[in-house]
């Protein structure tokens, strides 16, 4: 008796899914790499992910827990360049500590500031932070000279 329920064509079909189906089982357990999608949130960095995450979250530790003028001028320094070697752009709005005004001439204010700085990718928030300058010249580092 022949079989009723596959013939050439019903072969060819089932050797296909059969072939989509195995490849797709290998790939079961692997982890999708990220799609940046427009209103998806901030985008990746680069393809490396969680290490270029760290690592601008290790630099802007470093930038916010700086010990001394010196060593805040050196994060914020490497910060500039780690995010420009990225393609990064950054904005930076600067406030007086005693009044909350914004601080126009920040790299030669004598007041206490207050920073907000947001790095991009393009128009997409990457990361946003504050911190209070120990020196506010060391902001030469992220904002053009007054």
């Amino acid at each position: 008796m022949k079989c009723p329920t596959l013939n050439g064509a019903h072969a060819t079909i089932a050797v296909i899914l059969a072939g989509l189906i195995s490849g797709c089982a290998d790939q079961a357990g692997r982890a999708l790499p990220p799609v940046d999608a427009p209103g998806a949130g901030p985008a990746r960095i680069d393809s490396s992910g969680r290490e270029a995450d760290s690592e601008l979250s290790r630099r802007v530790h470093q930038v916010r827990n700086a010990r001394g003028r010196a060593e805040e001028s050196a994060a914020l320094e490497q910060l500039r360049d780690w995010a420009i070697q990225r393609r990064l752009n950054f904005s930076v709005v600067a406030y007086r500590s005693d009044t909350g005004a914004v601080e126009r001439r920040p790299i030669s204010a004598t007041s206490p500031l207050r920073c907000e700085v947001t790095l991009f990718r393009d128009d997409l928030p990457v990361e946003h932070f504050t911190f209070v300058p120990k020196d506010n010249r060391s902001l030469h580092w992220l904002i053009w000279p007054e």
